[in-house]
């Protein structure tokens, strides 16, 4: 996990802050840079599934929400 936080923090998506409740600890927030990455990356999603919906109708489409749940293990998460 350390080596994915430092790319992203070479590319200037995150930057390491101070933990002000614990002195040995960092926490990891989004940059400028990356808040606008995660936007886009959300909106591509939103544009996909709403792709996919109108291909596949409500009931397909829920169905494969699903069906990717169970696939992914991700349970109640969505």
């Amino acid at each position: 996990m350390g080596q994915w936080v430092d790319e992203l923090e070479d590319l200037g998506y995150v930057e390491r802050r101070p933990d002000s409740s614990d002195r040995r600890a960092k926490r990891i927030h989004l940059t400028r840079k990356g808040k606008r990455s995660n936007e886009i990356a959300w909106k591509v999603v939103r544009d996909v599934e709403s792709s996919l919906e109108s291909l596949l109708g409500t009931k397909l489409m829920h169905d494969l929400r699903r069906a990717l749940t169970k696939i992914t293990g991700a349970g109640d998460q969505i």
